[in-house]
């Protein structure tokens, strides 16, 4: 109990189920217990007795204050901030919401020069309208926390406000978790922390050249969430056992569609056009057809196809009931588990510009992505998704004919573009062995140490 009481202190605040489950259901929980007394801050929304428990770990519940600032905010932060306004990030954001106030505000921002109003103005009016959360100083009054510790650099509302809450207690605070657009797709709303932990170089660049951090305030420690991917620490199943726990046929190759979120309407229609393609036989062999239901998504969308032939739908994640009543998806470990056997045993992988392209990547599984001639398409061109191209890792398809063209040829030929997703893995995962959740940690003691020397 003595050691407990002698370690430093550092506040974790994890606004968004998909942070938690890299955070909480992973080894990084019991890493970071191992070296610091943690408190863990979530909101409202979410349960806090569902995480693992450790003795230096203390889960507790935080209000979201001011929720019509944080709203205007990211208002004003995706019409007001012209510094990329010719960015496909931007062109994206700004046509697929596309409302009147929206461009009224966009109008308004021609007056002024470019590059005048930019993410520090807003992130200092958000200082400027906060006040000092009295359950926080209680908190921080209590235990003396050396650090706020933000998965991401304040996207979005909780975390936002835990950044401009460190401000205000003069508490230095880190990012450490981000995933590999933040810092682009979602740059106009990035709330700069002090100091940040980048997945490898091409996040580190963009973090001191977009968002002005110092060599000496950013960090390279490698993805937390791919950690899995690299350790051999759960029990074997095989390929064939698998594939029959699913109802699939192990005799087939397997077609695995991973969808994004609900927000995006092309889902459903894009996997009628892939059963139909099996139909007429222009994907070769009747395969089986995996659909994987990300966590933000809604499986009941797809409840049409649930009676066709070797075609097997679930849903990413488990559901819990919040303290509001409201439902949330968080993946398990059991659900990772369950990831990494399915991109290790399909035999394609097809997608919309998403990190499993990367998971896929990692376990060599080809992949096929879908792309458009409208806003969509558009994803394409954002600059996190730019090594997918540059590599030739994975193939796009724009019409069904490319499509099926696509599939046919990773069915017959597994090794095409293997090098290509070699070094996508490289330039994305620079550590590949499962520690980077240590390194994330060991970050922060640095930190500390820099910070008072005499730690």
């Amino acid at each position: 109990m003595n050691r407990v009481y002698s370690m430093k202190t550092v506040f974790l605040f994890i606004g968004n189920p998909v942070y938690a489950s890299d955070l909480l259901r992973t080894d990084y929980i019991a890493y970071l217990a191992s070296q610091f007394r943690v408190v863990v801050f979530l909101p409202e929304a979410m349960r806090i007795d569902t995480y693992p428990a450790f003795p230096t770990v203390e889960y507790r519940s935080l209000p979201l204050y001011n929720k019509r600032l944080w709203a205007y905010a990211k208002e004003f932060r995706l019409t007001l901030n012209r510094v990329n306004e010719t960015w496909a990030e931007t062109l994206f954001n700004r046509e697929r919401f596309d409302v009147q106030h929206r461009r009224t505000l966009r109008i308004i921002a021609r007056v002024f020069p470019r590059g005048l109003i930019r993410n520090a103005l807003f992130t200092f009016f958000e200082n400027f309208f906060t006040r000092k959360l009295p359950e926080l100083g209680k908190a921080v009054g209590e235990l003396s926390p050396a650090l706020f510790l933000v998965p991401a650099p304040g996207l979005n509302p909780f975390e936002a406000q835990a950044v401009i809450q460190a401000k205000k207690f003069k508490i230095p605070s880190v990012a450490i978790n981000f995933s590999w657009d933040n810092l682009t797709s979602n740059f106009s709303h990035v709330r700069k922390t002090d100091y940040i932990i980048c997945w490898n170089d091409l996040e580190y660049k963009d973090a001191l050249s977009l968002h002005g951090y110092k060599k000496s305030s950013a960090f390279i420690s490698g993805p937390i969430r791919f950690d899995r991917y690299f350790r051999d620490t759960e029990k074997h199943m095989t390929r064939e056992q698998f594939l029959l726990e699913k109802g699939l046929d192990p005799k087939k190759k397997t077609l695995l569609f991973t969808s994004v979120t609900k927000n995006y309407p092309f889902q459903k229609d894009l996997v009628r056009r892939i059963v139909a393609l099996r139909n007429t036989g222009a994907i070769r062999g009747c395969p089986n057809i995996f659909l994987r239901v990300h966590p933000l998504d809604t499986i009941e969308t797809y409840n049409e196809f649930r009676s066709i032939p070797y075609f097997y739908i679930e849903k990413a994640g488990q559901e819990y009931i919040g303290s509001t009543g409201k439902t949330y998806v968080e993946m398990s470990e059991k659900d990772l588990i369950n990831l990494k056997r399915t991109l290790l045993y399909a035999d394609c992988n097809m997608n919309h510009v998403s990190t499993i392209t990367i998971e896929a990547s990692i376990v060599d599984t080809p992949v096929v992505n879908i792309t458009f001639d409208d806003i969509y398409g558009l994803m394409y061109k954002q600059r996190h998704y730019a090594p997918v191209l540059e590599h030739k890792a994975a193939i796009l398809a724009k019409t069904d004919d490319e499509l099926a063209y696509a599939l046919n040829r990773y069915f017959e030929d597994p090794s095409l573009h293997r090098e290509g997703r070699k070094n996508l893995v490289r330039d994305f995962i620079p550590y590949q062995d499962g520690l980077s959740y240590k390194r994330n940690v060991e970050v922060l003691h640095s930190i500390i140490s820099s910070i008072t020397p005499n730690s």
